[in-house]
């Protein structure tokens, strides 16, 4: 008998919950029965042979409340419409065996308390049984969403499951028909992922785990396209979300303002970023959102690749104690003489940032060389030759006439020489501006040892805000 045991997660989930999501959300206990699981649920598969199927045992966290009884698994082959159901399981796992291959399976939990009252279902898992791993497995700069261009499928897009649920966990939402796999309309190629939500409730698509082989990645960057007809103001999320779950047990419910999408109507567009973290990403999870607003929205073409480490040390400027570490801020008068008359030209600023918390402010009032000093990054042999390099900014009142407003890099050459390199490539926009990229790729004809990052406001006045600073080996 062959067996392969393959763990999804600790601690997994298939839907988002919302108390866990933002602190704004609270539940409130009162005499009806409004517990919840609290369940994480991963999957441990388990291959006996293609004549007997394949058994697949779920785990869950358990429900805190003293007078829990028992817990009752719900399966079947269609998203939240289960046809099997296994009553008074004690512990905190099953195991469902013969399930038949080339089928995809739906599974959620619900907790029963001492007096017979049934809590609403958990988060529901997904799993097709088609004799392989349930995860993908990759490390490199190829998509590695499970059909995110949503051409796959037979009555349903592979991957993909729907779900519906109102504020507070309370429930399944009143939406008949919220989602769809729509034929109709596609960014590209015959078929995208369809939202309709006229109550606004909590609607989303959750795609299939992505998990990661070492060397666990750092760098992501994620997105997707999407189309709205006639979306609603006030959305806490109308776009994307990706569970990010680290090597240390820990996750991350991570939807920025960039993967977010306008309201009202518009036609498709392309939303990603590019985010560093601190420790290894060990999975990743897709969702497809339109929470708490009403209106239509399509997806397609939903991406997560794993791209190349930014050399940069704390790049995305959330590593901390009482400054930005690896940072520090100088301010010089542009002849040369000596320091310069700006009061406080810098701050590690928490109150705006392109990615995470915070970013590096810089306030130049004088028209002086003000700017923030980056950590030497180093190489190691063979020296590289091409690098790419840039990074995100943002800026209020920002004046003409600029030696440098933007980022600067000293090039360190094996042969003991070095150049001050700040393309015009580099630089941004005079006034006003929102986060914007700029990078260049360059490739010199000699070895280089080691590079030094800035992020400058020279020779003007106003203010700039700097994020996500990128040094990476080749284009």
């Amino acid at each position: 008998m062959l067996t392969k045991n393959i763990m999804i997660s600790r601690n997994y989930n298939r839907k988002p919950k919302i108390a866990n999501l933002s602190n704004r959300k609270n539940i409130n206990i009162t005499s009806l029965f409004y517990k919840f699981i609290l369940a994480n649920l991963f999957l441990l598969y388990s291959l006996a042979s293609a004549a007997f199927g394949a058994n697949v045992t779920i785990h869950w966290q358990a429900n805190p409340e003293p007078d829990i009884s028992h817990y009752v698994l719900y399966y079947g082959t269609n998203s939240r419409q289960y046809t099997d159901s296994v009553t008074n399981i004690v512990g905190t796992n099953y195991t469902v065996t013969n399930l038949h291959n080339g089928l995809i399976y739906y599974f959620a939990v619900s907790a029963v308390d001492l007096a017979g009252q049934e809590s609403p279902l958990s988060d529901e898992v997904m799993f097709k049984i088609d004799g392989g791993s349930p995860i993908s497995k990759c490390n490199d700069d190829k998509n590695v969403v499970l059909n995110g261009s949503i051409e796959d499928g037979d009555a349903n897009p592979t991957g993909w499951g729907i779900n519906d649920w109102v504020s507070q966990n309370s429930g399944a939402a009143t939406n008949s028909s919220p989602g769809y796999w729509d034929d109709t309309e596609a960014h590209s190629g015959q078929n995208s992922l369809k939202i309709t939500n006229r109550t606004g409730s909590n609607v989303y698509w959750a795609g299939q785990l992505v998990q990661f082989e070492t060397p666990y990645p750092r760098t992501l960057t994620l997105g997707g396209w999407a189309k709205g007809n006639n979306v609603g103001p006030n959305a806490w999320i109308n776009g994307y979300l990706f569970k990010i779950i680290f090597a240390d047990g820990s996750y991350q419910w991570f939807h920025p303002d960039q993967l977010q999408f306008p309201t009202g109507d518009f036609n498709w567009q392309l939303e990603q970023v590019t985010k560093t973290w601190n420790k290894d990403i060990i999975a990743v999870m897709p969702f497809a959102c339109l929470y708490e607003t009403t209106g239509t929205m399509w997806f397609d073409d939903i991406f997560i690749t794993t791209g190349k480490e930014p050399l940069v040390y704390n790049a995305s400027l959330d590593i901390s104690s009482e400054a930005p570490l690896g940072w520090g801020i100088n301010d010089w008068a542009p002849d040369g003489s000596g320091i310069a008359t700006n009061s406080s030209p810098g701050y590690w600023d928490d109150t705006e940032a392109h990615s995470g918390q915070n970013s590096l402010k810089i306030t130049n009032n004088t028209g002086s060389n003000a700017y923030w000093a980056g950590q030497l990054v180093q190489f190691e042999t063979p020296y590289p030759r091409t690098l790419t390099l840039g990074g995100w900014a943002k800026g209020n009142n920002v004046g003409p006439n600029a030696w440098i407003n933007g980022y600067l890099f000293k090039i360190i050459f094996a042969d003991g020489s070095y150049q001050w390199f700040h393309p015009d490539e580099l630089q941004f926009p005079t006034g006003d501006f929102n986060w914007q990229l700029k990078q260049v790729t360059k490739t010199w004809n000699k070895d280089i040892i080691a590079v030094m990052p800035f992020a400058c406001l020279y020779e003007t006045t106003g203010t700039m805000w700097f994020d996500d600073v990128t040094i990476t080996i080749g284009e």
